[in-house]
């Protein structure tokens, strides 16, 4: 009987422990310097380069020090064209796009990016004409992680800028210049 009533007892502790938990709380917020810089690209930024062939634009930013290419963390997120900065789409990706009147493949628009410290350099590439650059601003939130541990990045949707935002602390800048 004794071990019928510690069976129960250690039951339900064990579910009243359980049922607290949230799967907010298991993320873990760390307490780490992350900034995140707003940049607006111009169409006349971009400039051509023949020998990969792509259009890229680069970007002077000295918080992207060695240290951080190192041990931390660089992304850069791209305001969704027409969203009037409401979503922001981690790069780098790969946009598709069909004829409207067969719906064959069509063209293809891969956005990416390096680092190197103190720049970074923006690439587009379309598929159908290399020496195309975007037509309109690109908007970009560029952020900057120092010390991130490797090890907890499956516990992050880094898809999510607000996700990252919140769980990093993240301190939002004015736009870099």
């Amino acid at each position: 009987m004794k071990k019928l009533l510690y069976t129960a007892l250690i039951t339900v502790v064990f579910t009243v422990f359980m049922s607290s938990c949230s799967e907010e709380n298991y993320y873990e917020t760390y307490d780490v310097d992350a900034i995140s810089e707003f940049v607006v690209l111009k169409p006349s930024n971009w400039q051509y380069d023949a020998n990969i062939p792509k259009m890229f634009a680069t970007i002077s930013n000295p918080n992207i020090t060695q240290n951080v290419i190192d041990r931390g963390l660089v992304l850069v997120y791209m305001a969704e064209y027409g969203t009037t900065r409401n979503s922001w789409q981690l790069i780098p990706r790969t946009e598709i796009y069909f004829d409207k009147s067969d719906g064959s493949f069509d063209y293809s628009i891969e956005w990416g990016y390096w680092m190197e410290p103190g720049y970074l350099e923006i690439e587009y590439i379309h598929s159908k004409d290399f020496g195309l650059s975007p037509e309109f601003d690109v908007e970009l939130k560029i952020v900057i992680i120092t010390d991130f541990d490797s090890g907890i990045q499956n516990n992050y949707n880094f898809e999510n800028y607000d996700e990252v935002v919140k769980n990093f602390n993240v301190q939002e800048l004015k736009e870099l210049k």
